[in-house]
């Protein structure tokens, strides 16, 4: 089958960029060929061989960066079309800016990694530039949501809470949704021994005696990072020997900012680390050396990293807001809180420090029934079908 995939942020960050580039790679172990369209500065590390990859550069400026990204698209998806394809593998609600006459002899699956109207009701704490920029923003994002809901044939979530969610906020049809979550490759999360740990740890000009507490993910709102450093400061006078170390950045916006000046201003600058974006291939390394995972996101359709750490056995602090309890909720180092509580976060923290209950414990995930493999072969057999009855029914 000839698959065109478009996802902006192919092979970068630790969700659908992370998951579309492992899907591809087990695709083309099946005897398809793909065409993927991304934005995706650093593609030149996630390449695989066989695939062909188109740029889209993306323009910031107001009307005029949507206005070239949407003639962009209409020309790509024209150029590729006359190749030969088959289904259209959507990863962004960007693609709703396609002509829908370019489209609609294709069937369109679409991967629904989240909702914006599902986003706008999780009322998080925000900056005050961020939410201006929103309120003008969310709309259209809104009519680009629905429009990639309405061209597709098939739609895709990685929980049943999102499931629930496109149902409930869009009114989609329960046979129009399969539910295919994300999987994960045990080479890429090995256990580290301690004289690995601590060499990596020097690398970071880290204490080797210092407890570190890691989150690693979007600095953005709904990820509840917020919540996570005012419960911290709250027990840096009970540890002197902790620190927290935060993973990844702000993909836009002045959130990153607005938490950095947080930070400065509880006077934790020697207490909390920046560690910037880190590549997906060193996740495994940072979660290693953690004693505790804090992962207190307040909308969480699914959550890959949840399970990597379960994977390798950390003590985790997250909220019942995760898609991806369904597969760790019976974890025994799971710390279940209520998303938007600091004092959570503090007392779940307190008592794993106090009680040492920071002990590795190796989860046995059932990497058979998460692996890539068996994620792809779903994705494959939907395809397939949806291909083979090229519907011209639409989901709403």
């Amino acid at each position: 089958m000839n698959i065109c995939i478009f996802s902006p942020h192919f092979g970068g960050g630790y969700g659908v960029g992370y998951s579309a580039q492992k899907e591809v790679d087990c695709l083309v172990k099946k005897n398809h060929k793909i065409w993927v369209i991304h934005r995706e500065n650093n593609i030149a590390n996630y390449k695989i061989n066989g695939v062909k990859y188109f740029y889209i550069p993306y323009n910031k400026i107001p009307i005029l960066g949507i206005l070239k990204l949407k003639r962009d698209l209409d020309r790509l998806v024209k150029k590729i079309s006359s190749e030969g394809i088959n289904l259209f593998y959507v990863n962004s609600l960007e693609f709703g800016l396609v002509k829908k006459e370019l489209i609609e002899k294709y069937p369109v699956v679409y991967f629904a990694r989240s909702t914006i109207k599902g986003i706008n009701k999780n009322k998080r704490k925000d900056c005050w530039l961020d939410s201006i920029k929103k309120f003008f923003l969310n709309p259209f994002l809104i009519y680009l949501e629905k429009r990639c809901l309405r061209i597709s044939s098939h739609i895709l979530v990685k929980s049943t809470i999102m499931k629930k969610e496109i149902e409930a906020l869009y009114g989609v049809n329960n046979f129009s949704i399969s539910v295919v979550s994300g999987g994960i490759d045990a080479k890429d999360f090995p256990q580290m021994n301690e004289v690995e740990k601590n060499k990596f740890k020097k690398t970071l000009n880290l204490n080797q005696k210092e407890k570190l507490i890691l989150f690693i993910g979007r600095i953005s709102p709904i990820k509840g990072i917020y919540y996570l450093i005012e419960g911290f400061s709250n027990i840096v006078n009970k540890f002197e020997d902790v620190k927290l170390l935060i993973a990844g950045n702000s993909m836009m916006g002045g959130y990153e900012g607005f938490i950095k000046r947080m930070v400065k201003n509880l006077k934790l600058d020697n207490r909390v680390v920046f560690l910037g974006y880190i590549p997906q291939e060193d996740v495994y390394k940072y979660i290693n050396i953690s004693d505790v995972v804090v992962l207190p996101s307040t909308y969480e359709p699914f959550g890959m990293t949840h399970i990597q750490v379960a994977l390798l056995g950390k003590p985790l602090i997250t909220t019942k807001s995760v898609g991806a309890l369904e597969f760790i909720e019976n974890y025994n180092l799971l710390k279940l809180i209520e998303p938007f509580s600091s004092q959570e976060i503090e007392r779940a923290l307190i008592d794993l420090i106090e009680n040492n209950n920071l002990k590795n414990n190796r989860f046995p995930l059932d990497l058979k029934y998460l692996s890539w493999e068996s994620m792809t072969s779903k994705l494959d057999l939907i395809f397939k079908r949806v291909a083979a009855t090229n519907s011209a029914d639409k989901t709403i």
